[in-house]
């Protein structure tokens, strides 16, 4: 029964998208800025990094297009990945819900917790396919999964800091020790990606913009051990990505993102 999984990936994928926006128009809530910038930790980035939501959303869309399309009723991938997709897109709808309405930000947390991991085990899916995913799919399919992994990599962690900050955790002499174990937890979670994924651009680029951000955003809140900190982690993760792609161009150099070593069967994609 392929159509209710395309009907609720395309609901969902809607939902993410028309949910903030409400918000900007004053119909549903507030926006979530606000809020969010009253209460900035060292893990949170700088303002700029979330224009990305606007790539998320539409790249999105793009893919509940395609996915929706009766001739991809039966593709074997988008079976695989199809509820974790929907999973994570209206996980991001109900988190903006639970902002904009106000809610406590634990439930923030909860939901998003919902939401990395669907997109990280459909990330996986998607570039551990056998036969490699090649194509428009790139695009369609790998780019929106991507780009979503990769922000709720770094994100997940931010948000949480923020939960534990509004609890007051965060003004404990312990601040900078809290900052670092969850930038040491965002920096795990991508080079567990970035091998698993085989260094895909789609992932490690928008881990690369989180950190870039913040790095700016903790030199703009004059935190520069923070700041030195997503530094080494970027150079690290620079240095892993390019070890993996490295030698997985070994294998398969005309791929435009390799994947990791060793064969899988064709029934696994």
């Amino acid at each position: 029964m392929s159509l209710p999984r395309r009907i609720a990936n395309l609901t969902a994928a809607l939902a993410q998208a028309a949910v903030p926006a409400l918000g900007y128009a004053g119909s549903l809530g507030r926006t979530v800025d606000p809020r969010y910038q009253v209460i900035k930790t060292p893990v949170v980035p700088a303002t700029y990094a979330f224009s990305i939501w606007s790539a998320i959303f539409l790249t999105g869309l793009v893919y509940a297009i395609e996915q929706a399309r009766p001739s991809r009723a039966d593709d074997p991938l988008l079976r695989r990945i199809g509820w974790l997709t929907a999973a994570a897109f209206a996980a991001n709808a109900v988190w903006s819900v639970l902002a904009q309405l106000e809610y406590p930000l634990v439930l923030t947390g909860l939901t998003l917790l919902v939401g990395v991991t669907a997109i990280l085990l459909a990330a996986d899916r998607v570039f551990r396919s056998e036969p490699a995913i090649r194509g428009s799919d790139r695009w369609t399919v790998a780019l929106p999964v991507g780009m979503l992994a990769g922000w709720l990599s770094v994100a997940i962690f931010a948000n949480w800091s923020v939960v534990l900050a509004d609890w007051n955790f965060a003004d404990r002499p312990s601040r900078t020790l809290q900052a670092l174990a969850f930038l040491a937890g965002a920096g795990l979670t991508a080079a567990v990606m970035i091998r698993r994924t085989g260094g895909a651009w789609p992932y490690v680029g928008v881990v690369a913009w989180a950190l870039v951000a913040l790095i700016v955003g903790n030199v703009q809140r004059g935190d520069p051990a923070l700041a030195a900190a997503s530094a080494v982690l970027l150079i690290l993760l620079g240095a892993l990505t390019w070890r993996v792609r490295r030698h997985a161009r070994l294998i398969e150099p005309a791929m435009w993102w390799p994947r990791t070593e060793g064969p899988r069967p064709a029934s696994s994609r």
